[in-house]
């Protein structure tokens, strides 16, 4: 059997970087950057289906 090798970083170095983002901030940035697709797809097929009210409301929302 192989003896179990020490942990050893380059010059002392954590191995992966701690993230710079914050707790609270990454789930918002997740949630309001996928309802934006969503709404920027809906507003596509709205448009292409003829509901021009809906479209503009989906693209509104997919502004913000």
């Amino acid at each position: 059997m192989v003896p179990e090798a020490p942990f050893r970083s380059y010059y002392g170095q954590p191995v992966v970087k701690q993230p710079i983002w914050h707790e609270p901030h990454m789930p918002t940035y997740l949630y309001l950057g996928g309802l934006s697709g969503a709404a920027g797809a809906m507003a596509a097929a709205a448009r292409l289906a003829g509901h021009d009210r809906l479209g503009l409301a989906a693209r509104a929302a997919a502004f913000t």
